[in-house]
């Protein structure tokens, strides 16, 4: 079961009202959640975790779990990014794949190219719109 698959259909949302969606599921349904709660329900903790095995490059482990967001919140930030073309964007960004960890395992690291501003220039996002 994967979190995200590689094609991802979603209907057509402006980026402002996925945004305002997302706010409002923030407001009435997240804010008042617990994470030890959240991380008692088994079943969310298994939908909210995915692993990925390849033979020539080893696994990935993504793991939402520890964080205070329902499966809903998760597909209302998915619509927002797609709504936003963030799959563009993160395809086109450089990465590399470090293993000098003393643990022996790989670290993905993600770069934003210079010069691009990946930060929403507002200082509270919990107000502001993403366009």
């Amino acid at each position: 079961h994967s979190l995200i698959s590689k094609k991802i259909a979603m209907p057509i949302t402006s980026a402002s009202q996925a945004w305002a969606i997302l706010v409002r599921h923030a407001r009435d349904e997240i804010e008042s959640l617990r994470l030890l709660e959240l991380c008692l329900d088994t079943h969310r903790v298994s939908s909210l975790v995915s692993v990925v095995q390849n033979e020539d490059k080893g696994t990935l482990i993504v793991d939402f779990s520890r964080q205070r967001l329902t499966l809903e919140t998760l597909d209302h930030l998915l619509h927002l990014a797609y709504a936003r073309n963030c799959m563009e964007f993160i395809s086109n960004m450089p990465y590399s794949i470090s293993s000098h960890r003393n643990d022996g395992r790989s670290v993905l690291a993600l770069r934003a190219p210079r010069g691009s501003n990946i930060l929403h220039s507002s200082p509270s996002p919990a107000h502001s719109r993403p366009d």
